[in-house]
């Protein structure tokens, strides 16, 4: 019995009720594609040190650190054995989550093609909208469309944020693009798979580019609050673009800008 448990597939075993979507499934995919058919007494920490100082050559050590957590999560759940993933990652203290101005006009400019082109558009839509997020995007439609505005609920947590936000020419231009009933045809694609290869995948291309950072779904929203910052543009204001709940003493007694003052604001940000 104990011969036919450390001869078991540590994929196999490991794999069993994981979403094969989720951050777990993704880690232990990772980890047995450079480990073929690695049996379970066969993962010790000479082995997982090894794959993750290869991974830290091509990922984030954050997404690193991401996949080493899940993985130790795997293990803890199979095995009553020694953790062989509980090792040291060092991780910096402060990770590059925003594009420049010059990342920015690499990327509009490149010449891309296929899925590298259309995540290129998907980024750059989210970011002329206001920095709104992948999950709002998959749902906007010509219905969503108001004059030359885009009104949609911002749900994040358990509050609904509501946001009215100009359609600049650059957004305008994507979204004719596609002249679909959606914004992008996300919709055609299974919306976890496509998150997930977005992420992954855009990531070589934005490498290859010369860019400071690795785009995601995710930093469009930092890259446009960041923006915002560095213009002196009222936090006010920019709450307001991006769908946030202000709880400060001061947004009580403040009433919402005009829709002119907040079109103009989001105009400077996303102009380069």
């Amino acid at each position: 019995m104990l011969f036919r448990k450390s001869s078991d597939s540590f994929f196999e075993m490991g794999i069993d009720g994981i979403d094969k979507y989720s951050t777990k499934a993704s880690a232990l995919k990772s980890f047995c594609k450079k480990n073929p058919d690695i049996k379970m007494h066969e993962v010790t920490s000479k082995v997982v040190e090894k794959y993750f100082k290869n991974e830290l050559k091509n990922r984030s050590p954050r997404g690193v650190d991401s996949y080493k957590r899940s993985l130790k999560a795997i293990w803890n759940s199979i095995s009553n054995e020694p953790n062989p993933f509980n090792v040291a990652i060092k991780i910096p203290d402060k990770e590059n989550r925003v594009a420049t101005t010059e990342d920015l006009k690499i990327l509009v400019k490149a010449e891309l093609e296929g899925m590298s082109d259309f995540y290129r558009d998907c980024w750059l839509l989210m970011f002329y909208l206001g920095g709104i997020d992948l999950e709002v995007l998959v749902r906007l439609k010509s219905n969503n469309i108001v004059g030359d505005r885009v009104n949609f609920n911002r749900g994040k947590g358990n509050s609904e944020a509501f946001c009215s936000n100009i359609i600049l020419p650059q957004a305008q231009a994507i979204i004719d693009k596609y002249k679909e009933d959606y914004f992008v045809p996300i919709h055609k694609y299974i919306y976890r798979e496509f998150r997930s290869n977005f992420s992954r995948r855009f990531k070589p291309v934005c490498k290859k580019l010369g860019l400071t950072v690795e785009l995601t779904p995710k930093n469009v929203r930092h890259t446009f609050i960041d923006r915002a910052q560095n213009l002196l543009i009222d936090e006010r204001i920019v709450g307001q673009i991006v769908g946030h709940k202000f709880k400060t003493t001061t947004s009580l007694y403040t009433n919402q800008f005009p829709k002119v003052v907040q079109d103009k604001a989001h105009a400077k940000i996303i102009t380069f």
